[in-house]
């Protein structure tokens, strides 16, 4: 099952290539979000483009973690006949952060909780939430960004027991981020 990773407001790229070129099947997208429950507009009709190809690039990726797009070939418009030729396949498409706007939005939370804007709570939660999720984990422990966090003072100005450990679990293993600047100053 491939996956691929879109950032919010990008076009899904909802598209299934049929293995013998056939140009004269009807396939609709079936796609979900992680709740199983369809998406506005789904199920969505792939017109053919050329050579077996069937696509539609006109979705937005919505504020979702993930979505799941099962292709279904028919041999009839009414989508009533499924092709014995060809088997469902199937997409996930994850939604992404680049690191440059997760940087932002630590920034952000930082400047907020120094300002009194929210409290460390509040801020627990908006970090906790994104790093926290598997997908940016690998991000977080990427040294360049570990340098542009501690650049930030995110680290050593918001602070709690619970933050710390968001904080030191992801960004562990370079060193340059230690528990004893999470644990020196308390947060709003």
């Amino acid at each position: 099952m491939p996956s691929f990773s879109i950032r919010l407001g990008d076009t899904i790229p909802l598209n299934l290539q049929l293995f013998d070129g056939d140009t004269t099947k009807y396939v609709r997208a079936i796609v979900r979000d992680p709740t199983d429950v369809e998406i506005t507009g789904s199920p969505f009709t792939l017109p053919h483009v050329g050579d077996g190809l069937y696509k539609l690039y006109t979705e937005a990726m919505p504020n979702v973690d993930y979505l799941i797009s099962t292709y279904q070939v028919f041999d009839d418009a009414g989508f009533t006949s499924k092709s014995e030729l060809h088997s469902d396949a199937t997409d996930i498409f994850l939604q992404a952060f680049p690191i440059a706007e997760t940087i932002e939005i630590l920034n952000l939370v930082n400047d907020m909780v120094q300002n009194g804007v929210i409290s460390k709570g509040i801020a627990d939660v908006l970090i906790g939430s994104l790093v926290d999720n598997e997908r940016y984990v690998g991000h977080i422990n990427d040294a360049s960004l570990v340098g542009r966090v501690d650049d930030a003072d995110l680290v050593g100005s918001v602070s709690d027991s619970a933050l710390e450990g968001s904080i030191s679990s992801s960004v562990n293993t370079t060193g340059e981020v230690k528990t004893a600047n999470l644990t020196g100053t308390k947060g709003c």
